[in-house]
């Protein structure tokens, strides 16, 4: 016996006053969705929307104490005492208190010794679509989670056991600034120009959880399943964009750490371009144990030629786990883009 598509209805509100359909499919649509097969009708309904919060990121300074107290010496007096003492000794001479040079020099230098180096280092590094290099050397945090951030853009990583992380990741703007946040508060920033950013075409969804949030871009019409739709399970790379022949996604941040902050990013090189038409935008996510019955916030932008011209805040309430299996597809969160060859 087939089983139905399934409208469920979810509360998502997103800042902006528009429409935002979004549906309930079941694995069986799922399959024909991201496999071969025709696509079964779906049916809308709009959400409302708030105003998007602007990310921070505010640096903390440990304040230290400089104040160091000298002990001169301690005088002791004596008062009438019946009992056998040395003769010999001064009870009222002062005391000397001071450690001895050599001492102290013996032990500030095993103190030093023995203390870790470190020294923070980053570095971005541009490459090839408007992409960079970005590498860490923390070793002092070994085993810990760091927060990236570039523009709006924030997600985790994990940095290894030798203290050093490297990942890609795209450049937002030409003139680059990434911070990267420790837990304690301590933050380095890395510095970059990448003259090739007004030449892509950028999406973002951003989400916090491990919840399974994923942009669709169907190429030029292109079907579910089809060599033109790119998404986690064929993301493809950057030698996509070479003659303008389409787009890659970009996968950000560590699902492992504790509360991770994750991201996808769709690349396309429409200054490049040799095909003029549209690209099919849409967010999704399966109802998985992960998810289901919580609140998925996100948030999403869209770059043009190197400008943001939009970004949401989206706050979706996914079905309890009898819905286990289904998708919902947030048909209007973004907007899809219109390419012309130049």
């Amino acid at each position: 016996m087939s089983r139905k598509t399934e409208i469920i209805t979810a509360v998502c509100t997103f800042g902006c006053a528009m429409g935002i359909g979004f549906v309930m499919q079941s694995g069986e649509v799922a399959k024909m969705r991201y496999g071969s097969g025709e696509l079964m009708a779906t049916s809308t309904m709009p959400l409302v929307g708030e105003p998007p919060v602007p990310v921070r990121v505010t640096d903390l300074t440990i304040a230290k104490d400089d104040e160091k107290f000298d002990v001169q010496g301690i005088t002791l007096t004596s008062a009438k005492v019946d009992m056998l003492l040395n003769p010999e000794i001064d009870l009222t001479a002062p005391v000397e208190t001071s450690v001895p040079a050599d001492v102290m020099d013996e032990f500030l230098a095993v103190d030093i010794a023995q203390a870790p180096e470190c020294v923070l280092s980053a570095k971005a590094t541009p490459t090839a679509a408007a992409m960079m290099n970005v590498s860490l050397d923390a070793p002092c945090y070994a085993n810990q989670r760091v927060t990236v951030t570039h523009e709006g853009l924030a997600f985790t990583q994990l940095i290894p056991e030798t203290g050093k992380l490297d990942f890609i990741m795209p450049a937002l703007e030409r003139n680059v600034r990434v911070n990267l946040a420790f837990l304690n508060g301590e933050s380095i920033s890395t510095f970059a120009i990448v003259p090739s950013v007004p030449l892509y075409d950028r999406v973002i969804v951003q989400w916090n959880g491990d919840f399974g949030v994923e942009i669709h871009a169907r190429e030029f019409g292109a079907d579910y399943g089809t060599e033109g739709h790119v998404w986690s399970g064929a993301p493809r790379d950057i030698s996509a964009v070479a003659g303008g022949r389409g787009g890659f996604l970009t996968e950000l941040g560590d699902p492992g750490v504790t509360s991770p902050k994750l991201a996808q990013v769709y690349t396309f090189p429409a200054v490049l371009t040799n095909t003029d038409g549209a690209i099919a935008l849409t967010v999704e996510t399966e109802v998985t144990e992960e998810n289901c019955g919580h609140e998925i916030k996100a948030q999403t932008y869209q770059y043009a030629s190197g400008k943001e011209i939009a970004s949401q805040l989206l706050s979706l309430a996914v079905p309890n786990c009898s819905a286990l299996g289904n998708f919902l597809v947030l048909n209007n969160l973004l907007q899809d883009l219109t390419v012309a060859r130049k």
